[in-house]
């Protein structure tokens, strides 16, 4: 969800770097779809879609 996000910083900022680096970071995972995620994850604090109500 961030990889497009970070692919969007423009390389005339000083953001630039850091964003390059953690696009490399998640090279080192394989991205799955949100739906593969269960509505019970610690994820689904971060995506939405948690099946917990507060």
């Amino acid at each position: 969800m961030i990889e497009p996000i970070l692919r969007e910083v423009p390389d005339t900022v000083p953001e630039y770097g850091e964003a390059k680096r953690l696009l490399k970071f998640l090279d080192n995972f394989t991205p799955i779809s949100p739906d593969e995620i269960p509505p019970t994850s610690i994820l689904r604090e971060f995506i939405g879609g948690s099946s917990f109500k507060y």
